[in-house]
């Protein structure tokens, strides 16, 4: 019998496992736990055969989790999320970790029988790995890091936000080329545009800097001297965790993606004080309720100056007039702001 330990911190989720899993005969679900630190404790009290762990979690997040479980008491542990594929970024961490494998969450109820076969197959399979193939691979995988180590990007610690709509190309031109090599915050991107378009737009502002630019998928991580643009048909949220903040993308039903004020709010919630926002030309008043999160977290905002922005009476009028604006500046002014400002953070803490 598979004693198996779930871990999740949604109760509908852990219950959807259990129904999944209940009718297996080799599977036993010993304990739930609803976060990471919870697993940790549970692990060494009930010694599961195998884990389930969701990456996204309050508190103690799963790749923390991992890192710990892996030293402490090393289980096989199959990764059960929403925010990686199995070719993101986030899920190859989690793999160099010691995850065994990694299963999707399905998207709808019409997926679940196949999500289910999936789950028990890879159950089955990481039971039969057993505690010492793990030791063995965590040793294999020191010496790689060992080897690598030099090479690796490291996980942005700041954050430059840029909302950008009807006008702003030109101005996100002028912002990103006039970045130093000396900003090490990494960038999230939201510009309103046609979905077909973002991808060789993305690629005609990777001429123009040294910093390097990719639309965002699930399970990325925001690296220093990086930029990711939201995709245009979803909306790009950011994630705290121990690796650094891994990107998700959420597909809300609204008009026009990216939905600029929620990832603004994402970006705020993780990055507190050391984020930077900058609202460019456009239409409405998108940004404006983004600012004033940022404001409570203790960032900066800046809005674009009415002598460079195509549309000033939208996006950064409507952010200056709020009174959460700390500088209005022309484009090609706000990469300078924006780097004595991470400047005085890093020398003053």
């Amino acid at each position: 019998m598979i004693k198996l330990l779930l871990t999740d911190d949604s109760p509908f989720v852990r219950k959807i496992l259990r129904e999944i899993l209940s009718g297996d005969g080799e599977i036993e679900i010993i304990g739930e736990a609803e976060n990471g630190r919870d697993a940790i404790d549970k692990i060494a009290r009930l010694k599961p055969n195998v884990i389930t762990l969701d990456i996204i979690m309050p508190g103690v997040d799963g790749i923390w989790a991992l890192e710990e479980i892996m030293k402490q008491n090393p289980v096989p542990t199959i990764i059960v999320s929403s925010v990686g594929v199995p070719s993101s970024e986030i899920i190859r961490h989690a793999f160099r970790l010691g995850a065994i494998d990694a299963v999707l969450k399905p998207e709808g109820e019409n997926n679940l029988r196949a999500f289910a076969e999936e789950l028990i197959v890879r159950i089955k399979s990481a039971a039969a790995t057993g505690p010492a193939r793990l030791k063995e691979h965590a040793a294999a995988r020191r010496t790689a890091k060992e080897q690598n180590i030099l090479s690796e990007n490291l996980p942005a610690h700041e954050v430059v936000v840029i909302a950008s709509s009807a006008g702003g190309p030109v101005s996100l031109y002028d912002v990103i080329s006039g970045f130093s090599p000396e900003l090490y915050a990494g960038i999230l991107i939201a510009q309103h545009m046609p979905p077909a378009f973002i991808e060789p737009f993305a690629a005609h502002v990777q001429t123009l800097t040294h910093i390097k630019i990719k639309i965002g998928e699930r399970g990325d991580i925001l690296r220093s001297k990086n930029a990711i643009f939201s995709p245009t048909n979803s909306t790009l949220k950011v994630h705290r965790t121990k690796k650094g903040a891994i990107i998700e993308l959420v597909d809300a039903k609204i008009r026009l993606h990216p939905h600029i004020d929620t990832l603004i709010n994402s970006a705020a919630e993780t990055f507190r004080s050391r984020m930077v926002l900058v609202v460019l030309s456009g239409l409405g008043d998108d940004g404006v309720k983004g600012a004033q999160v940022v404001k409570q977290m203790g960032g900066k905002v800046i809005a674009e100056d009415k002598t460079t922005a195509g549309v000033y009476v939208g996006m950064p009028y409507h952010v200056y007039k709020s009174g959460y604006c700390d500088a209005v500046l022309p484009s090609k002014e706000i990469p300078k702001f924006v780097e004595k400002y991470f400047l005085n953070k890093s020398r003053n803490g």
